[in-house]
């Protein structure tokens, strides 16, 4: 895997995409990281091997379907995928995601747990 160098944040409501842009700006320094809000936001930032597409497990308005698991069988398909991380609290969608191509992720609940920030800084280093 290559190394990422940005991470982005697709799917998710007005409240929780600055929360975890924030976040992730904070305890990810040199890693660009950005809101993604519409399908075409998303091919716009052209993510790709240096790119983690960390989505929403139900994407809002704004995209070609409401499912992240279509989304991250979408993106993988590419002849140059991004890395892609599914954002649910729930374990039968995490396991549907990963069987789909995503990297393990983490639920919301989560977001400002210890245990979050190792998750991406480990991901972050086995891509380098």
């Amino acid at each position: 895997m290559p190394e990422i160098k940005r991470i982005l944040i697709v799917g998710q409501c007005h409240a929780d995409g600055p929360a975890m842009v924030e976040q992730f700006q904070r305890e990810l320094p040199g890693v660009d990281v950005r809101e993604a809000s519409s399908a075409a936001d998303l091919q716009r930032q052209s993510p790709g091997p240096d790119t983690l597409v960390m989505i929403n497990r139900v994407l809002g308005g704004g995209y070609d379907t409401d499912s992240g698991i279509e989304l991250i069988t979408k993106l993988r398909q590419s002849p140059t995928p991004p890395a892609t991380m599914l954002i649910t609290d729930y374990p039968q969608w995490q396991q549907k995601a990963v069987e789909a191509g995503a990297l393990p992720g983490f639920g919301k609940s989560a977001l400002y747990d210890k245990s979050t920030t190792t998750l991406l800084k480990n991901t972050i280093a086995k891509a380098t």
